[in-house]
C-alpha cells in the first residue's frame, strides 16, 4: 500500500489526523489541561502510561476476584459434600 502515491498520501493523512486529534484532546478534556503546552509525544506517553497502569490494575483485580469466587465455590462444594 505504501509503494503507491495514493498509499503514501493516505498514510500522511492518517498521521496528520491522529496528530490533530491528540492536540485537540488536551483542549476538550479537563483532565488533560496540563498537556496543552506540551508536545504531542509527551501527551501520547502520558496516555499510554495511564492506559497501561489501568490495564494492569484491572487484570490484577480480575484475577483476585476470580480467586475469591473460586474459593467460595470450593467452600460451598465442601459444605454440601459433608
Amino acid at each position: 500500500m505504501l509503494r503507491s502515491r495514493i498509499g503514501i498520501e493516505r498514510m500522511l493523512n492518517l498521521i496528520t489526523l491522529l496528530y490533530s486529534a491528540m492536540k485537540l484532546l488536551s483542549y476538550l478534556e479537563k483532565d488533560f489541561l496540563n498537556y496543552q503546552t506540551e508536545s504531542v509525544q509527551e501527551f501520547c506517553f502520558y496516555l499510554s502510561k495511564t492506559i497501561r497502569t489501568k490495564l494492569i490494575i484491572h487484570s490484577f483485580v480480575t484475577s483476585i476476584e476470580n480467586q475469591i469466587k473460586s474459593s467460595h465455590i470450593r467452600q460451598l462444594l465442601q459444605q454440601k459434600s459433608t
